[in-house]
């Protein structure tokens, strides 16, 4: 089971975004846990592009993709953005500000993490363990 959709650059569309994944995971029977870890590192990922890749840019669009399987969520972020050459480094909980906790959560929610660069920008890829 998949969804894919072309989304604005826009972090006013994030929340609307997310809530129309949480119904497709709602009607194939995905657990309320499971929602909202996908929930949060969806829209921790979908933000720190128009963040910090896009830089606000408006114009520029993001494709997500969730597919559902028999034991994992993934979700996959297409952008084109050139600011991600590498995964942020976790740092230790105390010496986290504000920024920065988006990852440190993604990382602890998910099984896997991958990070392709392509000439049209980068692939992000989460993979979350169903429970």
């Amino acid at each position: 089971m998949e969804l894919h959709t072309q989304i604005p650059a826009d972090a006013d569309s994030v929340a609307h975004i997310v809530e129309m994944f949480d119904k497709f995971l709602k009607c194939h029977r995905i657990n309320d846990d499971d929602r909202f870890r996908v929930s949060v590192c969806m829209s921790e990922a979908l933000n720190n592009v128009i963040e910090h890749g896009y830089k606000g840019d408006k114009h520029k669009s993001i494709d997500l993709k969730c597919i559902i399987t028999d034991n994992s969520i993934n979700i996959e972020v297409l952008d084109e953005a050139e600011w991600l050459t590498d995964l942020p480094v976790s740092k230790p909980a105390d010496d986290m500000s504000e920024n920065g906790r988006g990852w440190q959560i993604i990382r602890e929610w998910t099984s896997r993490i991958e990070l392709n660069r392509k000439e049209s920008g980068n692939q992000l890829i989460l993979c979350l363990n169903r429970t």
